[in-house]
This record gives C-alpha cells, sequence and structure tokens, in this order.
C-alpha cells in the first residue's frame, strides 16, 4: 500500500498529492511529507500529523480548512480535516509546516443538529440513518444486531452519535469513498461494527514484541449484590406502571439453581463475595448493592437470570492491563504473520508480573506511522472508552431541583434575611496551593458550615460540614462546563432551555420550555407540546406491532369564514379537536380491574373507517336504564318523564320507574315554545353533486306525511263527522282516498275547478252501501247482490 496524502482544498476539489520524502528525491517541486503518523483509539480520537518542507510548491495547499486524505491498513479511505498548522525550522535551516489534522467525520458532524430523533425497540441502522438525516454522511457498514432505542434531543449529530453507542453499542468508523479517476470523493459513510477486528491468534510476548506493560485493579464498580428491575407493564394510560422487580422468583441451589433467593426479596446476592469484599456492619460484612435497568425486559424469571449474570462480572474487581507493543509484520514479508490491526483480539504473555500474566486482550489503539511502518505503535488493552468520552464539546446537562410553591414575596423576604445575614457575618480567609483560596464563616478547625472554596478553574460552595470525612460538604460546583447544584431557588429564571426532570424509580419525567413552549416527555418519548394557540399530543407507540411515536392530534384555537364576510376575513372562531391518524373521541373514563383507567367511547369520527358513530352511555347489564338524547342545548330535562321544549332523537333500553325500554327509539319534531310554526321531518336522496330528491316528509302544523318528489301524502285529520280519527291516502291535496272512524270510505278527484267526491262506502246497520256518482253529478247505489 502507497502511503500518499491527498489534499483537498475547502470546496473538496483535489488539489495535490504528497509522497514520502526520501533523501534521494532531486525535483524539488515535488510534493512530498516528512513525520506522517496515523493516531487511531477504538471509539476515541483519530488524527492525522505530517511536515512539509514550506518552500515546496505543493505546500501552500496545506492550510487550515483543507481536507487531507489516506488509506488505512485495510484499504478504506480516511478523511481529515487540517485544523491546526505550525511552523519551525530545522537545525539546516530549512523551514517546516507541521498539520495537525482531525477526522473530518467527528470535526463536520459536531456542526451538525439533531432537532427531535427517538427510536424506540428499533435496528442500530434504523437510529444510524435517523440521526444522520440531513447531513452528507450515510450508514455504512452496521453489524450490530441488538435491538433498542435512543434520545436525540436539540444536540449535535456527534453527541447523538454517542447516545446511539452507549445504548446499542458497538465500535464506530468513519470513512469516505474515493474515485482515484477524477479525483473527487463520492460518498461519506459512518459504520457501526459490533466488534472491530478479528482474532487471527497473535501472541504477544515478553522479550519478543512487548515494548512496555501495566497492570491495574480497581473495585470502584464492585458490587456484592444487585437488585434487577424491568421496563414495567403497560398501563391503560399510556405509561408504564412499577418496574418489574425479582420478586415473584425463588432459587434454590438444591433446585439447581445458582445461588439461593426467597420468594418476596428483590434483590440476588453472591454470599462469597460478600465475606471477601463487604465493609463491616454491626459486626458482618455488608453487602455492596448495584441496581441494573433492562428497558426491554418485563420477565421476571429472565430478568433474575440477566442480573446474575450482570453480578459475575461486578462481584470481582476490576482488572485492566495495559501494553505498548511493536508491530514487527513490518520488518518484512517473513514476519507477515505477525500483523495484527485496531481491534484485533490477541493474547499477551508477559511473565514479569507476579504472578505471570498470559491474557486475552484488543488492540485498542494503533498509532502507524506512514514514513516508517517498522516505527509503527500497537496498545493492547481488555478496556477501552464509550464513544462519549471523546466527544471534547459536549455541554454538561444540569440537573435542577426546583422548589414548587415559593411565591416571589417569599423570595423576596429570603434574600432580605440572606442580606441580612451575610452582613452580620464574619469571614475568614485560607490560602495555600491545596486549597486555592477558601472563605469560611468561622475558623477552619471549627467546622465551619458556609464555605466558599475557589481553586483550578472551579467555585465550590458548602453549607453543611462533612463530620466523616472532615470536610465541607459542597453542594454547587461551577466551572468551563456550568453549574451543578442541589437546589437552585431565583424569583425570575430567564434561560434559553429549561429542563425539569424527575426519576421515581419506575418511570422517567421530563418537563421542558424551550422557545415559549412546554414539552413534556414520558421515559424518553414526546408526549405533549404546548405552545402558541394549540396543544399537541404524540403517539405512545403502545398496543402496535409498528410503534410510531409521530404526532396524533391537537387541541387549537380554529376559525372559518361567515357567509358576509370579506374576502381573507375569517369571524367564526372556537376550538378544535383534530387528528392526523385514525379516529377523535368523545367518551367516559372509568376504573376498570387493576385500577386501570378505561375510556367508553360515546362519540366517535373512525376516518381510517370512514364512519361517525355516536353510542350511549356503558352500563354494566341490558337491565340498566340508559338514555341518549340528541336535542339543541336549550334541552331542559324532567328526571321523572323526561320532557324537553326542543327537537330530539332519545333511544332508551332498560328499565326505570318498573317500565320496561326494550331499544325503545322517539323523535319528536316542533318546538314547544314556537308552536304556531311548522315543523318538518324530511328524508333526501342525493342525486348529484349539490342536486338531492325528497324521499320521505313529516309537515307537523297538518299532520301530514309526503311520500316522494311529486306530492303523494298520507294525512289523519279527520273532517266535522269524524270526530275520534281518520286517514287520507292521496296523490295530492285533490284525489284522495278517506277512510273514517265512523266507517265511512270517500273517494275524491279533481274534477277540474275541485276536489270531487266520485264514490262513498259507509257503514249501513250491520252492513254497508256503496254509491257512485254518475256522469250527471248524481249519486247512485250499488247494488252488491
Amino acid at each position: 500500500m502507497m502511503a500518499m496524502i491527498w489534499i483537498f482544498g475547502i470546496d473538496e476539489r483535489l488539489r495535490t498529492t504528497l509522497t514520502k520524502g526520501e533523501n534521494e528525491i532531486v525535483d524539488e517541486r515535488a510534493g512530498i511529507y516528512y513525520d506522517g503518523w496515523e493516531d487511531e483509539e477504538i471509539n476515541g480520537t483519530h488524527s492525522l500529523t505530517f511536515s512539509v518542507p514550506a518552500d515546496r510548491p505543493d505546500s501552500a495547499h496545506v492550510i487550515e480548512g483543507n481536507l487531507a486524505m489516506i488509506e488505512d491498513r485495510t484499504g478504506a479511505y480516511r478523511l481529515f480535516e487540517i485544523v491546526s498548522l505550525d511552523e519551525y525550522h530545522d537545525e539546516e535551516g530549512t523551514l517546516y509546516k507541521e498539520a495537525y489534522c482531525e477526522d473530518q467525520g467527528i470535526s463536520e458532524l459536531n456542526d451538525e443538529a439533531v432537532i427531535d430523533v427517538r427510536p424506540f425497540s428499533t435496528t442500530a441502522r434504523n437510529a444510524l440513518e435517523r440521526v444522520l438525516n440531513g447531513s452528507r454522511w450515510r450508514a455504512g457498514t452496521v453489524t450490530v444486531t441488538k435491538i433498542a432505542g435512543m434520545n436525540g434531543y436539540y444536540e449535535n449529530t456527534i453527541k447523538a452519535l454517542a447516545s446511539l453507542q452507549e445504548n446499542f453499542g458497538g465500535e464506530y468508523r468513519f470513512r469516505v469513498t474515493f474515485n482515484e479517476t477524477t479525483g473527487e470523493i463520492t460518498g461519506r459513510f459512518v459504520d457501526l461494527f459490533d466488534h472491530r477486528g478479528t482474532n487471527r491468534g497473535k501472541r504477544f510476548e515478553w522479550g519478543k514484541d512487548i515494548v512496555s506493560s501495566q497492570r491495574t485493579v480497581s473495585i470502584d464498580e464492585l458490587k456484592t449484590r444487585v437488585y434487577p428491575r424491568g421496563r414495567g407493564e403497560e398501563t391503560g394510560s399510556g405509561g408504564f406502571g412499577r418496574r418489574t422487580t425479582i420478586a415473584d422468583v425463588g432459587w434454590s441451589k438444591a433446585n439447581g439453581d445458582p445461588a439461593d433467593k426467597p420468594l418476596g426479596q428483590e434483590w440476588i446476592g453472591d454470599e462469597e463475595a460478600r465475606q471477601r469484599w463487604g465493609r463491616p456492619k454491626d459486626g458482618v460484612p455488608g453487602w455492596s448493592s448495584g441496581f441494573p435497568v433492562w428497558e426491554d425486559i418485563n420477565d421476571p424469571n429472565e430478568l433474575i437470570q440477566l442480573g446474575w449474570e450482570y453480578l459475575q462480572k461486578v462481584k470481582n474487581p476490576r482488572v485492566t492491563f495495559g501494553f505498548k507493543v511493536a508491530d514487527l509484520s513490518l520488518i518484512g514479508e517473513e514476519y507477515s504473520h505477525e500483523f495484527s490491526n485496531l481491534g484485533d483480539t490477541v493474547v499477551i504473555i508477559d511473565d514479569h508480573f507476579d504472578p505471570p500474566v498470559e491474557v486475552q486482550a484488543r488492540v485498542i489503539r494503533l498509532k502507524r506511522c506512514l514514513n516508517d511502518p517498522t516505527k509503527t505503535e500497537v496498545t493492547c488493552g481488555n478496556y477501552y472508552q464509550e464513544f462519549s468520552q471523546v466527544i471534547r464539546n459536549i455541554d454538561q446537562e444540569i440537573k435542577k431541583k426546583v422548589g414548587v410553591g415559593d411565591s416571589v414575596s417569599l423570595l423576596d423576604q429570603t434574600m432580605l434575611n440572606l442580606q441580612d445575614q451575610f452582613r452580620s457575618t464574619l469571614g475568614f480567609e485560607y490560602a495555600t496551593p491545596l486549597l486555592g483560596r477558601m472563605w469560611t464563616n468561622r475558623p477552619i478547625e471549627e467546622k465551619p458550615d458556609s464555605v466558599v472554596q475557589i481553586k483550578g478553574g472551579m467555585i465550590a460552595i458548602s453549607n453543611e460540614w462533612d463530620d466523616v470525612n472532615d470536610e465541607p460538604r459542597f453542594r454547587f460546583f461551577a466551572n468551563g462546563n456550568g453549574i451543578t447544584a442541589d437546589e437552585i431557588r431565583t424569583g425570575t429564571l430567564n434561560a434559553d432551555l429549561v429542563n425539569v426532570e424527575t426519576y421515581s424509580g419506575e418511570n422517567s419525567r421530563l418537563a421542558r420550555i424551550w422557545n415559549g413552549a412546554f414539552y413534556s416527555y414520558y421515559d424518553d418519548s414526546l408526549s405533549v407540546v404546548a405552545g402558541g394557540y394549540i396543544v399537541a399530543f404524540y403517539d405512545n407507540g403502545l398496543y402496535t406491532p409498528n410503534p410510531d411515536y409521530s404526532y396524533t392530534g391537537s387541541i387549537s384555537l380554529a376559525w372559518y369564514a361567515r357567509s358576509d364576510d370579506e374576502p381573507g376575513d375569517q369571524s367564526n372562531r372556537g376550538i378544535a379537536i383534530a387528528t392526523e391518524k385514525d379516529f377523535v373521541t368523545i367518551g367516559h373514563n372509568k376504573a376498570s380491574e387493576g385500577g386501570v383507567r378505561k375510556l367508553t367511547s360515546n362519540l366517535i369520527f373512525d376516518y381510517h373507517a370512514y364512519s361517525t358513530g355516536i353510542y350511549g352511555p356503558s352500563k354494566p347489564s341490558a337491565e340498566t336504564f340508559s338514555d341518549l338524547i340528541i336535542i339543541d342545548s336549550r334541552r331542559r330535562l324532567d328526571e321523572e318523564n323526561g320532557s324537553a321544549n326542543g327537537p330530539r332523537i332519545r333511544l332508551m333500553s332498560g328499565i326505570k320507574n318498573s317500565n320496561k325500554r326494550v331499544g325503545d327509539i322517539e323523535m319528536i319534531i316542533g318546538d314547544g315554545e314556537l308552536t304556531s310554526e311548522s315543523a318538518n321531518f324530511t328524508i333526501y336522496k342525493n342525486l348529484a353533486m349539490d342536486s338531492w330528491e325528497q324521499v320521505f316528509r313529516i309537515q307537523g302544523r297538518d299532520d301530514t306525511a309526503f311520500l316522494g318528489p311529486d306530492g303523494a301524502r298520507l294525512d289523519w285529520s279527520p273532517n266535522s263527522t269524524d270526530t275520534n280519527s281518520a286517514i287520507r291516502f292521496g296523490c295530492d291535496p285533490y284525489t284522495y282516498m278517506y277512510i273514517g272512524s265512523t266507517g265511512r270510505f270517500h273517494w275524491r278527484v279533481w274534477d277540474g275547478s275541485g276536489s270531487n267526491l266520485v264514490m262513498t262506502l259507509e257503514s249501513s246497520g250491520s252492513g254497508a252501501s256503496l254509491k257512485v256518482k254518475d256522469s250527471s253529478g248524481t249519486f247512485r247505489p250499488v247494488s252488491l247482490s
């Protein structure tokens, strides 16, 4: 592999290529470099340094902001940004430029923004694609298979990548693709490997290729028992209940389990580890407790197994080894089997430790000399940092504990009290290189309970003395990264962003005030946004095989135009309830089994099914009385008889006052306050757009029902001879058949001038008499014999 360095301008056009500087080079115009070093750590920094003679023409392109590219040991192109230059003279007086370059992926993505990316229960590739969306970088090779979630909100992309790695695991590599023919950078990719490197069977041994070694033993993370907890059961309100524990699981060594754990106990421990490492407590070794959480686990049996496996990792001191070794594969072809690369798993054998060390480790850092590969340095170890630890410009989160209910007047009085206390308190000052500068309210030997200390670019404030450690207990710290305090009291808080976060051990809650709006999060998922004239709701992703946490619906200010509005005016104002998903419903909440709130819908607009439903109240049995009334807002309902003045539709079922209603439906037209006005009930059928035809109409004032569009009718108004009831069937007001309660049947027809009676059938004794009008206008009886 040729160790070339390609130099691009800030416009990313190829400017020149540099080759290794050699003594035999005669052409003084050739582009060369010296002291080229690529230095890369797993999930860590990745830098390139090199020097160029300042008097050569190509050195003019080695300037801040330009780009440098090399090919790494795997053949991948790695792009760097020149971030700083130093100039120096050698012993012969030759002027050189020394360039320091950082991986352009980290530099560029540090300036890109992630606004709101909160995938849940997804793949690492999907999460990586969403984090990189909007940037020039794309998801490349992804071998991580874990299903998890992450949280990226109003932060730079490099910080979001750190959050992704913390949740999914894996090891990053930033690379580009390059067309050597055109000299163009054709793509930018972020790879996420489950494990960089491989196991080639390489062995590093003292006396052969180990240059230096170090062993570190630490008990700072040692635990002898753990309280495993899961995500918690889903609730009807869209959240999660108390976290799942292992209290309902019992283990017994007699039954083949790895430890004894009785039912009801929420922790599992290792007795041997407690006896070895437990601090004395009441004469016996105490437990050292850990609280691991598995967000995707709800099964207690699976949870206890994971907890036990976790305990095996943390119950003993953490032993780490660091080795610096020589890469013998670069000496010559006969040593090619000694090759190792970043991330490779290797075996370290060092007899100088007591006891001797033979451990499996990884190549965690590779410092490659481009000019002389035999100088390449390899660092091995069994512990390496997370990606987030190398992001130098990530702002620290300030957790605030805000008191609720303190009025401004109370704050003012508190300030006055503090001012009086400040004036009357003595001050004692101490200054030493160890202490820095310290001010106290009484001599240090009297254990002051008010201390301010400044040293090393930090300010610390204490309001109590720690008797155990015999020093101030500081509750306030300030440095260049921000302020961290146990409690902040304030009147008006002016800030670009305010976070209030709580964690109950079951669920996390976050309230965020930003840009004039209120944001609410539940277990890292955005749930509500309120600001301006809208309250927006977001999906919780529960009870669906394809969770979607996007915008669901809102309650907002709404308006539309009146008929008499001028163009552009919207005089009708109101409130709108809307959704971008499937339905809107209004109903009743009640507690069901287990105390979960259950919604019973009474009004539902289902856009997915293209339906609107109006439902009566829910009831426990068929005999329970229910009453659904659709009426205008002037309804005045009497509890005894359900009377009302306005038109209405009423659906009743069940038993009320010993009166059984089996699916009764009542419809009342007319208005009790406007009895002189006619009221109609009409059914139409659509013919076309904005065109319809009457099918049926009841005209309340005339006690008449109309059938069809041409006036066919039915009415029940008796004439003067039928005082009880009557009915008319007719084609129009003049042609009809009349049936009276006295037993009369009359037939009338239109004769050109009015309605003419042409036939009668009337009761006569125990029989009937039929008469028909002849052409002369005379009624003549019709013999029925």
